[in-house]
């Protein structure tokens, strides 16, 4: 996304660069919009355009122009209409085209400012309402978040490094320096075995009587007992390495179920992390009302997530125009999804 905003805002600075005023950029491109639209599909029409809806594209425009048009991405770049100067209904007016600017978006919206300026009064009425105890509440949830988050990525790099040893052979170099030893300690526990069973066959009756023999036999059970477990470890490891040759995905297929399980759960917990870092820049707003001034004249990018559904502004007995946010949304009405996060990032 950051990278879609920058090269959108190095071709505006590109095509502003030869007008004298951003009010002359914009009615010249409103002009040029109009007359690209009179002669879409006459023979004037030399634009050329994108058929295949599913491929990535960039449309540049004024959100006059683009109204009835939605967007999976919207982004409104320096909103700042100045107010003091307009007359009631006029600022109604000015109300009803942001509105209509950023209902462009149907999943994503970014709105940029001037730094240097104060934040936007509509901005701000964008912004849902601080609830009671909602700022303890998202810091306890954050810090379950990121404890899941350090775990998901544990597991994923544990999986990764386990399939990496399996994928480079490492594994099964492993296993075939590990068989060495037990094949050594078979070997001294069968000569061990093979002399008690011998002392045994020669042993006398009075070996008997002073007890030599019990205890030769109870120490050849505890040997053939002890070749008994080492004989399994060391088929258990020939079979895993048997397996490896054969089939290794008998081994990588898990550990990349698990790899791909984790990196899903890194996705969701990081969506979730930004959804709060966006309400708590969004309750920064709040506390700041329209004082809020970036340092050093750098842009405030407000980025937002369209969960909540908002209603046009509508007069008010008193005449004043006001907007609703609304926590459903109403039926038999297509409601725009409001911005439930509005993240302001100093960049």
């Amino acid at each position: 996304m950051q990278e879609v905003v920058d090269a959108l805002v190095r071709l505006l600075q590109l095509h502003a660069s030869d007008y004298s005023s951003g009010a002359d950029f914009a009615c010249c491109w409103d002009e040029q919009f109009e007359a690209e639209t009179r002669a879409e599909g006459t023979e004037k029409d030399t634009l050329a355009r994108d058929v295949d809806d599913s491929e990535d594209r960039v449309v540049i425009g004024t959100i006059h122009a683009s109204k009835g048009c939605e967007y999976d991405a919207t982004v409104v770049f320096d909103f700042d209409v100045p107010l003091e100067k307009l007359e009631p209904h006029q600022v109604e007016e000015e109300r009803r085209v942001f509105y209509v600017g950023m209902t462009r978006a149907k999943n994503r919206l970014l709105i940029t400012a001037d730094g240097n300026r104060r934040v936007h009064p509509f901005i701000l009425e964008s912004i849902r309402d601080e609830e009671p105890t909602e700022r303890p509440k998202l810091t306890s949830e954050k810090a379950m978040l990121r404890d899941s988050k350090y775990q998901a990525i544990v597991d994923q790099s544990k999986a990764r490094d386990a399939l990496e040893r399996y994928e480079s052979g490492a594994e099964r170099r492993r296993l075939i320096e590990e068989i060495a030893p037990h094949s050594r300690h078979l070997a001294a526990l069968e000569r061990q075995v093979e002399t008690q069973r011998t002392w045994l066959e020669k042993s006398s009756l009075f070996d008997a009587l002073l007890g030599r023999r019990r205890r030769a036999r109870a120490a050849l059970a505890h040997l053939q007992e002890e070749h008994s477990v080492a004989d399994a470890a060391a088929e258990q490891i020939n079979n895993q390495i048997r397996v490896m040759e054969t089939d290794p995905a008998h081994f990588t297929d898990p550990l990349n179920e698990t790899v791909d399980a984790a990196t899903k759960r890194i996705t969701a917990l990081d969506s979730k992390l930004g959804a709060i870092a966006d309400r708590e820049s969004e309750l920064e707003l709040l506390d700041s009302g329209c004082e809020l001034l970036a340092p050093d004249g750098a842009d405030l990018r407000i980025a937002t997530g369209l969960t909540r559904t908002v209603a046009p502004p509508t007069k008010r007995a008193d005449g004043a125009t006001s907007v609703s946010r609304n926590t459903s949304q109403p039926e038999g009405k297509a409601s725009w999804p409001a911005p439930n996060s509005l993240r302001s990032g100093l960049e």
